[in-house]
This record gives C-alpha cells, structure tokens and sequence, in this order.
C-alpha cells in the first residue's frame, strides 16, 4: 500500500493569506549533521513557501515577499527524494532530456 504525504490547511491555520495558496520549494539549505546519515550532499532541508503579498504585485508591482511556511527535512522526505534533488542529479537528469529532445 503506498503512503501519500499532503499538508492540511484551514483558511484560518495561516492568517492573512486569503482562501488559495500556491505552495513552492523556495530555498534549501544544509545541515552537516543530516550529512552524517545521508551522506555528502549540497542541501538537506528545503524551505516551503508562498507569495505573501499576491495583491500589491500584481496591482501595485510590488517587490514579492515570501512567506515561509515549513520546512521539509530528512524526517518529512525519503532519502531517495533528498538524493534525487542534488544539483549533480538534476544537472545530469537535463542534459540527459536535451540530448532527446
């Protein structure tokens, strides 16, 4: 049976960002004690977040801010998905589609 992992969100759970969240991976970073189980890697833990101010950049122009909602680390992602994102992988997996395209 295959697990299924999803966020939960009540339109009150986050305040002042209205009723549609677009959710994106917005940084990352690297934590040497996470290395220690998984091995050398550029990041570790991924930053969750949102345009906190969809309204005024849109309108206004406005320089977007985002709002950081979670952050997704070695105990909320498999280690074959943290594997799978390194820049050496991602780097490899694009040269592989534009050599077939």
């Amino acid at each position: 049976m295959a697990t299924r992992s999803f966020i939960k969100l009540k339109k009150d759970y986050i305040a002042g960002l209205g009723l549609l969240l677009i959710f994106a991976i917005v940084g990352e970073r690297r934590d040497a004690r996470d290395e220690q189980e998984l091995g050398k890697l550029w990041w570790t833990s991924f930053y969750v977040g949102c345009l906190g101010n969809k309204d005024e950049v849109c309108r206004f122009d406005d320089k977007p801010r985002i709002r950081i909602i979670d952050t997704i680390d070695r105990h909320g992602i498999s280690k074959e998905n943290i594997l799978s994102s390194q820049p050496s992988r991602l780097l490899r997996a694009s040269a592989v589609h534009q050599v077939h395209t």
